[in-house]
């Protein structure tokens, strides 16, 4: 069936951009996070303190909240593997 497909178990579609979470462009066609004026604010969000920002720039898509927790499931992977070791030697 892989091969009927053309996809192995490696590959995986990538059917939204990485940087906004938006279906219907990939990464580098994102124009989300351009701004006119090159005078406002960075290209990219940066953080602020907290507070300061309104409810609709902490928004996050879906895919952004899933993309967060596979990170920080990652990462908990990582720091167990490193405990096993140490504990090991």
């Amino acid at each position: 069936m892989e091969y009927l497909t053309g996809l192995s178990q490696k590959e995986t579609v990538r059917a939204s951009c990485k940087k906004c979470g938006f279906p219907g462009h990939l990464t580098y066609q994102c124009r989300n996070y351009l701004t006119v004026d090159p005078q406002s604010q960075s290209v990219v969000p940066t953080q602020q303190r907290p507070g300061s920002e309104s409810p609709e720039q902490n928004y996050l898509t879906p895919l952004q909240e899933l993309r967060q927790q596979e990170e920080e499931e990652e990462k908990r992977k990582a720091e167990k593997l490193e405990r096993k070791e140490r504990a090991r030697r």
